[in-house]
């Protein structure tokens, strides 16, 4: 889904909880928001405008921001991202999405 805000186009995406407590999990693991990244565009935030980004939280708190980037380029990625990371692995496993960046 494209949003269009004053010319700019924003993508709406997705907020995901892991499906269960890890080994190293927060008791209120399931109270944590993981913010899809799959619809990241490397040439959108090198842009002067940058990535227009919304995401509505479970709660219907609606988080908008502009993504800009001018470094080496970089990429979302599902979870985990690697085996030492406890997104994913030890703590939140089960994350839908692209969360890692």
């Amino acid at each position: 889904m494209h949003l269009c805000l004053g010319g700019v186009r924003a993508e709406a995406a997705n907020c995901f909880s892991a499906t269960a407590q890890g080994a190293t999990g927060l008791a209120n693991w399931q109270n944590y928001c993981l913010l899809d990244f799959s619809g990241y565009n490397d040439s959108a935030a090198r842009s002067t405008a940058g990535q227009a980004i919304s995401y509505t939280l479970t709660d219907g708190t609606l988080i908008t921001f502009t993504l800009r980037t001018s470094r080496a380029a970089i990429r979302s990625a599902a979870s985990p991202s690697w085996g030492g990371s406890a997104v994913g692995n030890t703590a939140f496993p089960g994350i839908a999405g692209s969360p890692i960046i």
